[in-house]
């Protein structure tokens, strides 16, 4: 709804608590959204 409503970019689903980072990315993901998923990735491997 917020994505149609406010023209925002929806990232997710996240899983947080778990011992190493996990990125999930659904068969039907747009480009964008991979790249997306590929941003927090990476920016959860340095962290």
């Amino acid at each position: 709804m917020l994505q149609e409503l406010g023209g925002s970019t929806v990232i997710g689903p996240l899983l947080v608590g778990l011992n190493k980072p996990v990125q999930i990315v659904s068969l039907n993901a747009k480009d964008s959204d991979i790249v997306n998923m590929a941003a927090i990735a990476a920016y959860t491997a340095g962290a």
